[in-house]
């Protein structure tokens, strides 16, 4: 996938992912939004530290959800493919990129 710096390929090993979509009342009980991330590279493990390069700032997920159909679940880890659901409080927007450090941003 390519970024403002060059290419990030699947078999990279530091963490990056995208948002590419943001869906708002999913829970019935709740008023939440969460962000769709699809990992570009590297693995998520919860509890992880990602850096949110739009704001500037290292942010700690330790509540990353998976889908399957109306079922969520919460995520242990995930690997590049895979797409995580973040609890979005209005912070995150479409277009957004976590990365484990690094200032990049995918095109």
């Amino acid at each position: 996938r390519d970024t403002d710096e060059g290419a990030i390929t699947p078999q990279a090993d530091k963490f990056s992912g995208f948002v590419f979509k943001i869906q708002a009342n999913m829970d019935p009980k709740h008023r939440d939004r969460i962000a769709f991330c699809r990992i570009v590279s590297g693995k998520y493990e919860k509890g992880m530290k990602m850096h949110h390069t739009r704001i500037g700032k290292d942010i700690r997920i330790s509540d990353a959800l998976t889908f399957l159909a109306g079922d969520r679940a919460l995520l242990e880890e995930a690997y590049a493919g895979d797409i995580i659901g973040l609890h979005n409080h209005g912070s995150i927007r479409i277009g957004d990129t976590f990365t484990s450090g690094e200032k990049y941003r995918f095109s």
